[in-house]
């Protein structure tokens, strides 16, 4: 059962493709993309409606969203991944790394995914946060929820069932 109302997608921003200095040789707005305001990501929303649209069929998108969501799940409590020359970088293929990709991403990917898909997707997210993360780990899954639900266009109240989350899961949590 698929009761969202929207899907997201991330991408670099259009105007500046994610380069932090872009537009630094201007001197508007401190040098920073009047599109994406600095932040270097571009968050597109779309109806439902026009997922295969953007999404492809089906089976693309199953598999789409079982290989985004099985590399999210791999990410959950590492260290973040670096260069050669010692510097955070992006393992989502972005020119620069920001905090939030890993649950932003992860998020769009349960938007797009099937119903089976998101419900073990979630479950498996928030088991491997309560056992890597410790005391954060909480806190985490309110912040990828929080964001799954807004990104999906679903009330905080139907959110449990949007996520597959079943009262025995819910208990044991």
């Amino acid at each position: 059962m698929n009761t969202a109302t929207t899907f997201t997608i991330h991408t670099e921003c259009f105007r500046c493709n994610g380069f932090k200095r872009a537009f630094s040789t201007f001197s508007v707005n401190g040098g920073r993309c009047l599109r994406c305001n600095g932040s270097l990501r571009e968050t597109v929303t779309k109806p439902i409606e026009r997922l295969v649209e953007f999404k492809g069929d089906a089976a693309t998108r199953r598999a789409d969203s079982i290989a985004t969501i099985a590399k999210a799940l791999s990410l959950v409590g590492q260290p973040a991944t670096r260069s050669a020359e010692g510097k955070k970088i992006s393992d989502w293929g972005f020119a620069y790394r920001v905090e939030s990709d890993t649950i932003r991403i992860f998020a769009s990917a349960l938007t797009t995914a099937p119903a089976d898909v998101r419900a073990r997707g979630w479950a498996a997210f928030s088991a491997t946060a309560r056992a890597t993360l410790g005391e954060r780990a909480e806190a985490v899954i309110a912040t990828a929820r929080a964001r799954a639900t807004e990104y999906a266009g679903v009330s905080a109240e139907s959110a449990s069932e949007w996520l597959g989350e079943t009262p025995a899961a819910t208990l044991a949590a």
